[in-house]
């Protein structure tokens, strides 16, 4: 793995070839695997739908945030308050783009 972060109640990977994993509670879709809320959570990784070109993930308290190569971020799970910066509230259990994402350092 290249690098490793937690959210919450929820843990990302990111492989050397740019996968990124998750496993974990999943009330928000902060797995980024296509499902929301599965009360007893994920035990064994799966594979964030989507993210091929990852260098970095992080976890928040019910979501989760990816840069990728090309200088873009990608973000998916809870959305109340606007935080996968993709301009709606509207919750995603897959990852979407960051309106104007981009990454300052890494």
């Amino acid at each position: 793995m290249a690098s490793i972060s937690a959210g919450a109640y929820h843990s990302l990977a990111v492989g050397t070839d740019g996968t990124c994993w998750s496993r974990g509670y999943n009330v928000d879709g902060e797995l980024g695997n296509g499902h929301s809320y599965l009360p007893v959570g994920y035990c064994i990784p799966g594979q964030v739908l989507g993210l091929s070109q990852a260098i970095r993930a992080s976890g928040g308290g019910s979501h989760s945030v990816s840069a990728q190569l090309g200088w873009t971020v990608e973000s998916w799970g809870s959305n109340n308050y606007g935080q996968l910066g993709d301009g709606t509230r509207i919750e995603r259990n897959q990852p979407v783009s960051v309106y104007g994402g981009f990454i300052l350092s890494y």
